[in-house]
């Protein structure tokens, strides 16, 4: 899935250089956005993927890392409304504590997404923890619509 690192960037062949991925695996669709922003037709792409997880970063970008040439990433704002978009079923937030330099408060996305969009599920991973993931979609008929 081409990613939008501040901006589209392609190499000589024409292949986006910042990509995240969309995996299906044991009937649940994740996607790890990698470093990217929000761009058009990233929503309706995504949404068409039925995505179960969605990983999204959410440290952001503003004047002053731009200033010291660090590309920014969406904001928890964006992330949220993001997942909401697509319809994931649970969001995980990530890079928020990458760098020092480059951070976000996670629960201050968890606090957006819990007063924005109370149905939407997310997650916030401990250092080191593993998460297991069911998807309900495993549990119905797949010809069932996806509900939001």
């Amino acid at each position: 899935m081409p990613a939008m690192h501040e901006q589209f960037e392609v190499d000589a062949d024409g292949e986006h250089r910042y990509v995240g991925y969309v995996i299906r695996l044991n009937g649940v669709t994740l996607y790890h956005a990698g470093d990217t922003l929000v761009y058009d037709g990233l929503a309706a792409r995504l949404r068409s993927a039925c995505i179960d997880v969605a990983c999204l970063p959410i440290n952001g970008r503003d004047y002053y890392r731009a200033s010291r040439n660090i590309a920014g990433n969406m904001n928890y704002r964006e992330a949220a409304e993001l997942s909401w978009e697509i319809g994931a079923d649970t969001v995980i937030p990530l890079h928020y504590d990458t760098f020092d330099w480059n951070t976000e408060k996670p629960g201050s996305f968890v606090q957006y997404v819990y007063e924005q969009y109370p149905e939407q599920k997310c997650h916030l991973l401990a250092r080191g923890e593993r998460f297991l993931y069911v998807s309900s979609s495993a549990f119905k008929n797949e010809n069932e619509p996806r509900e939001r």
